[in-house]
């Protein structure tokens, strides 16, 4: 994270294209920054704010102000929230196709079995690998079904504490105007 004149940028790096990618977070407007190294990122980061700051001034509006803390912890739970549900479905696809896979190793050895006659230690080698490919399966699932109802909590957690920061907005806001 770096800050520059109250604005707040947010760096990842993309290591095919060896360079690093900013954007300024908090604001409707997108501003975005990049640079080889940490100090032309910074030179960026800098030179983009400014750009920016020239470009409202230019217009005669008024520079777009960062959000409030709440407003930008929301934007990084969102964050951390889509990366968690991207992963979360990573591990569900995984744990089909281990599954499918022992599925079709059981089914393999079964017909293999059948009608090329496969000596009795090999078909029992066949199914117990398959079995144990269906029990790894079965694992990630549940992994998955855990993952997904911790996810479920976090949230709604978050929307209670939302809710509850909004009543209390809501409430020194009434407050406010019934003293005025």
């Amino acid at each position: 994270m770096m800050k520059y004149k109250g604005y707040l940028g947010e760096i990842t790096y993309d290591d095919e294209a060896k360079i690093f990618h900013g954007e300024v977070i908090g604001l409707k407007d997108v501003i975005t920054f990049q640079g080889r190294s940490i100090n032309e990122l910074k030179k960026a980061f800098h030179e983009s704010i400014n750009d920016y700051l020239e470009w409202c001034r230019e217009r005669g509006e008024k520079p777009e102000k960062i959000l409030p803390i709440w407003d930008l912890a929301n934007y990084t739970l969102q964050k951390y929230y889509n990366k968690n549900l991207s992963q979360v479905n990573s591990i569900y696809k995984l744990s089909v196709a281990v599954m499918v896979l022992g599925f079709a190793l059981i089914v393999s050895i079964l017909v293999a079995t059948v009608y090329f006659k496969i000596d009795m230690k090999l078909d029992s080698i066949g199914i117990i690998a398959g079995i144990i490919t269906e029990f790894i399966g079965a694992t990630f699932l549940f992994i998955y079904k855990s993952t997904i109802k911790q996810a479920l909590q976090h949230s709604n957690s978050l929307e209670e504490i939302f809710s509850f920061q909004k009543q209390n907005i809501i409430n020194v806001y009434t407050l406010s105007e019934i003293k005025t």
